[in-house]
């Protein structure tokens, strides 16, 4: 019987959502025979999949596993939680057919795309995901940093006495040049065989 933990489940840090990743000490993955970049299984209401890294130094000695709201929602789990995690029996996926969830524009994206944004990741059916489609630059406002200062000043002449205040307005100067991101979501709609599977280069990939 395949070796298993159960730890308290708590929130993805930013860096880490739509990434289909959870963070835990790696004490835990020792036990379960693991290493950073494998996949593991997570089980509260229903069984989810995600791939394994190493705590947040912050969070080492800490018995929490760290996952975003997505994977939480496949595997039916809220923060505060306990969740059960082991290793998994993977199998390579022949087929997968994915639902687009959302009205994303389905021009930016092709099956090829979805498969190498996805190679060697796992999922089984009815896993929800977000995927990053796209990333624009948006066009910079014509502004510059006098610009801001002269703004900040007619505000509070006092701002621009505070040892911070070029940090302040560098941050504001950079905030009007920033990248869109688009994310799409989908749903594993069927997979081949059924269970556990990963995507890979073989796998026949359609979406709805």
């Amino acid at each position: 019987m395949n070796k298993s933990i159960k730890l308290k489940v708590a929130e993805s840090c930013q860096d880490d959502m739509n990434k289909n990743l959870i963070r835990i000490d790696s004490r835990f993955m020792r036990t379960l025979e693991l290493n950073v970049g494998d996949i593991i299984a997570i089980e509260g209401k229903r069984k989810a999949l995600a791939i394994i890294d190493k705590a947040y130094p912050s969070d080492f000695g800490v018995e929490i596993i760290r996952m975003d709201s997505t994977l939480r929602k496949n595997a039916k789990v809220e923060i505060g939680d306990f969740a059960i995690l082991f290793k998994p029996n993977i199998v390579e996926a022949e087929k997968v057919i994915l639902k687009c969830e959302d009205n994303l524009n389905m021009k930016k994206l092709n099956y090829e795309f979805f498969k190498d944004k996805n190679l060697g990741k796992a999922f089984s059916q009815n896993d929800l995901i977000n995927m990053i489609i796209s990333s624009e630059k948006i066009e910079p406002k014509k502004i510059s940093k006098k610009d801001i200062t002269n703004e900040l000043e007619k505000i509070n002449p006092k701002i621009l006495d505070n040892p911070f205040a070029s940090d302040l307005i560098d941050g504001i100067y950079d905030d009007f040049s920033k990248i869109n991101i688009v994310i799409g979501k989908f749903k594993i709609e069927f997979t081949k065989p059924s269970g556990f599977v990963s995507i890979g280069s073989k796998t026949t990939i359609e979406v709805k």
